[in-house]
């Protein structure tokens, strides 16, 4: 072992401490390997991951699935060949430990550290550290979990936000046009009666004014006068009906 010969529960406690301020899980895992690395003269050590109550195969290190899945099945810390020495071991290994990591009261990962100096490599006291030290990454593995379901909630609160955002312009943009075609059928129902109240005077004038040109004699200035009425009474009547129409 490698833990300092000065102050040992002080090493244990520092690399404890290295292993909660991880904030992220990848890094909750490399502390917690760094520590075991460290403190237990581990020369190979690895996290990996627990699916369905399976370890994964993808990041099982090589000759390792029997002591993982004893692990696994055990629910706690199995050191080969002292606890089962039936269990195949890796080739040119001496030791391992492995021991899954909690999550919420499940074994989330497995952690996995060998040995080839001894049998005896992993003793008593590396039991006692190496549990510490898996109950430390297990609860900031749950720490990591929650700030990242925190992170997620933010996310998709940031994009309902955004979303109902957009909504709200939207509406915005309805009303204004709601409100248009309201003053735009305001003006057209006051153009409507304006019409209808020009056409008939309109109406009056071109009758009186064919009722004037019987009267006044051919030829006679006001005669012009007459027909000059009648063209600009009849061009405003036809508008009238036009915009009626």
């Amino acid at each position: 072992m490698t833990v300092s010969r000065h102050d040992p529960i002080g090493a244990v406690l520092a690399a404890g401490q290295r292993i909660t301020q991880a904030r992220l899980a990848e890094d909750v895992r490399a502390a917690l390997c760094d520590g075991v690395r460290g403190l237990l003269g581990a020369e190979r050590c690895a996290v990996v991951e627990v699916v369905g109550g399976e370890c994964l195969a993808a990041t099982e290190p090589p000759g390792s699935a029997a002591l993982l899945a004893a692990a696994v099945r055990s629910g706690h810390l199995v050191i080969w060949p002292a606890d089962d020495s039936t269990i195949a071991a890796p080739t040119a290994v001496r030791a391992a430990l492995c021991g899954p990591i909690p999550v919420h009261g499940r074994a989330a990962a497995v952690l996995y550290a060998t040995s080839s100096t001894g049998e005896a490599a992993f003793g008593d006291s590396a039991r006692a550290i190496a549990a510490f030290l898996i109950g430390v990454a297990g609860v900031a593995l749950e720490a990591a979990a929650a700030r990242e379901q925190v992170a997620e909630l933010e996310r998709q609160a940031r994009a309902q936000a955004a979303e109902f955002d957009d909504i709200q312009r939207q509406l915005g943009a309805l009303r204004e046009q709601l409100l248009h075609a309201g003053r735009m059928a305001a003006v057209g129902t006051l153009f409507a009666g304006l019409t209808h109240e020009l056409n008939n005077p309109l109406s009056v004038i071109v009758g009186n004014v064919d009722n004037l040109r019987t009267l006044a004699p051919a030829g006679e200035p006001i005669a012009r006068v007459i027909d000059a009425l009648d063209r600009q009474a009849t061009r405003a009547a036809r508008l009238v009906s036009a915009l009626l129409k």
